[in-house]
């Protein structure tokens, strides 16, 4: 039997070693109440989130932390009607989150506080939209700001590296979505996003305001699925995805294109022995297009690239699969 690999740490059946443990506790009431012959709609709620994090180190299996924390988080939502297919909403919720998990190294260099996690915080998030929907064709507009903080490697002790939490990152973003038929064969389903994705509060003047890393300012994606009407059971459908250009470190430094991404499918549903059967197909990124999927990773407090990483896009992919209902 070979043997693991170097620094795979393993108990004597060859288990490995566990390296984080994530306990999440949830109650939750609420209510919508209803005024004006239902045309407003009001939701309270409230829920309490517990998170309790325990990290372990990665070769010899000790705790290198341990949090837990414990919060009450408001939920309120309003939507008012304006007519029966078009209404104006609004909402405010607050979560607990997981704080991050340092990295184990930055820039080859062992972090001092490696493998331990960040103690847990709250997010909010805040939105307002108009939204339509009639028998046929809907669209939504959303505008909507979420706050979260942001993390990063302190090397002023470039020997002693420490992974912490300063600043944040804060993000504001329009979303206008289109969902219905376009015949009584044709579905469509798409959206445009503009996020305004920045750093805040970070301690150096040469990096508030700069984009914060692996988030595109502008996304969008247009997929429409034709069910034939000459071969029953058959659907044919495709999908064009864009993502623009995005930052790979905090610096802004190093920019990564922005990409366009072609699929298509087929699915065909029949009966066998009295079953459902779905056959499916799938070919993505159709052109063979090579591009930089995401970025992210943890930076230096300067900016500087650390312990990063870039996720290539898979190349042209073709996909065949089988459902039965039984």
């Amino acid at each position: 039997m070979s043997q693991p690999p170097l620094g795979f740490q393993t108990n004597s059946d060859l288990t490995p070693t566990l390296t984080n443990s994530v306990q999440l506790q949830s109650y939750a009431i609420g209510d919508t109440l209803s005024f004006f012959d239902e045309k407003f709609l009001l939701t309270l709620g409230i829920r309490r989130q517990t998170i309790e994090v325990k990290t372990y180190d990665y070769s010899t299996g000790d705790k290198t932390s341990d949090y837990k924390a414990t919060e009450n988080t408001p939920v309120v939502g309003m939507v008012y009607k304006l007519t029966p297919q078009l209404s104006v909403y609004g909402n405010y919720i607050e979560s607990l989150r997981q704080g991050e998990t340092a990295p184990e190294q930055f820039n080859g260099i062992d972090l001092v506080n490696r493998g331990e996690a960040q103690s847990p915080y709250v997010a909010e998030q805040k939105e307002i939209g108009l939204k339509y929907d009639s028998d046929y064709l809907g669209w939504g507009l959303a505008y909507f700001t979420t706050d979260m903080p942001r993390s990063f490697t302190d090397t002023s002790d470039p020997a002693n590296p420490v992974f912490e939490t300063s600043g944040e990152n804060n993000h504001q973003g329009i979303e206008l979505t289109t969902f219905g038929l376009l015949t009584d064969d044709i579905k469509l389903l798409g959206g445009v996003t503009w996020l305004d994705a920045k750093q805040d509060k970070t301690g150096s003047d040469d990096l508030d305001g700069n984009r914060v890393v692996g988030i595109p300012e502008y996304q969008a994606n247009i997929g429409a699925e034709w069910e034939v009407p000459q071969v029953s059971g058959l659907a044919l459908d495709s999908r064009i995805i864009y993502t623009g250009s995005m930052y790979a470190d905090s610096a802004n430094d190093l920019k990564l294109p922005s990409w366009t991404r072609v699929d298509i499918g087929a699915r065909y549903l029949m009966q066998v022995n009295g079953k459902d059967l779905t056959l499916r197909a799938r070919v993505n990124n159709v052109l063979d297009r090579d591009y930089w999927a995401s970025a992210g990773g943890y930076v230096g407090a300067n900016g500087t690239v650390g312990t990063g990483y870039l996720v290539l896009g898979a190349p042209r992919t073709v996909t065949l699969t089988a459902t039965m209902d039984f």
